[in-house]
């Protein structure tokens, strides 16, 4: 009795770890407008930067409804994106991964939430309203007597 060669063979199978991070993927989000001011804060001991913004509809993304709430807790990253000093109103392109997903359910609307690990933030335009993000855009003669 002869065995095949090929019934002899085992069988090239894998398994994965069960709880094994998955591989990363940086994500970017273009056209975001901060809903609030950039905040550092300590959460169990830890300091986070956090930022929540919406991501407007655009050319490529007509309907597009997501709330994008951006965090960093790495100490070197925390700094770089606390020197962007964002306002709500400002506009920034954001890059990071995408660590969790939902759909918020309002009446007929759809929004998504996503949560994003950033890893870096380009500031965009600014908003020009003082009034919404509390710069000044009048420049006083340092000179000039109070009257």
């Amino acid at each position: 009795m002869t065995v095949n060669e090929e019934e002899n063979t085992q069988p090239n199978l894998t398994q994965g770890i069960l709880f094994q991070e998955a591989e990363s993927e940086i994500t970017t989000f273009e056209n975001c407008k901060a809903m609030s001011t950039a905040a550092v804060q300590t959460i169990r001991g830890k300091k986070e930067w956090t930022c929540t913004f919406t991501a407007l509809p655009d050319l490529w993304h007509q309907d597009r409804d997501e709330i994008v709430y951006a965090r960093t807790g790495e100490g070197d990253k925390i700094r770089a994106v606390s020197r962007t000093r964002l306002q709500p109103g400002d506009f920034a392109t954001l890059k990071g991964i995408v660590t969790q997903r939902q759909v918020l359910v309002r009446g007929n609307t759809h929004t998504r939430l996503i949560y994003l690990n950033v890893t870096e933030i380009r500031p965009g335009l600014r908003a020009s309203n003082s009034k919404v993000n509390g710069r000044s855009s009048s420049k006083k003669d340092p000179g000039q007597a109070k009257a």
